[in-house]
């Protein structure tokens, strides 16, 4: 073909009212489909984020669970090997164990103080006064969100 047999041919192309705003509306779309796409994004990045914030909130209790238990095993042994001091060991237990029972701060750290110096007076291993050290902290930190200060 040559130049020549171009010059009487017609094109068929879409009319195109400029008037319209076909064109803007078009690109408004698309604007509108990106920030929607965006949001997307964003919800579902706050979405893993909030995952991982679970996950890592978990695991933070479990090892908490893990820590405050690890000791039980020990207060066993304990008062099973101590023949001459298990009366002692175990009214020590209980007497750790009402500091929950106790109704203001004030109370508790009494008990809490007392429980101290029956452990120091115990004389027992090193590794026993540390079980029992950390039972009774465990009890007593556990208990003190839960009471009030008594002001006068």
């Amino acid at each position: 073909m040559k130049p020549e047999d171009f010059k009487n041919m017609k094109i068929n192309m879409p009319n195109f009212d400029l008037r319209t705003n076909d064109l803007l509306s078009r690109m408004n779309n698309v604007g509108s489909l990106n920030r929607s796409m965006n949001e997307i994004s964003e919800m579902h990045r706050k979405k893993n984020e909030r995952e991982e914030e679970f996950k890592d909130n978990v695991l933070a209790l479990l090892q908490g669970i893990e820590k405050n238990t690890g000791g039980i095993a020990d207060l066993v042994k304990l008062v099973h090997s101590s023949n001459e001091k298990q009366d002692q060991v175990i009214e020590l237990l209980s007497e750790i164990m009402s500091i929950s029972a106790a109704k203001t701060k004030e109370e508790a750290e009494t008990k809490f103080q007392k429980a101290l110096g029956k452990i120091q007076s115990l004389g027992t291993t090193v590794e026993s006064v540390q079980t029992l050290i950390g039972l009774l902290n465990t009890v007593y930190n556990s208990v003190q969100p839960l009471l009030k200060d008594i002001s006068f």
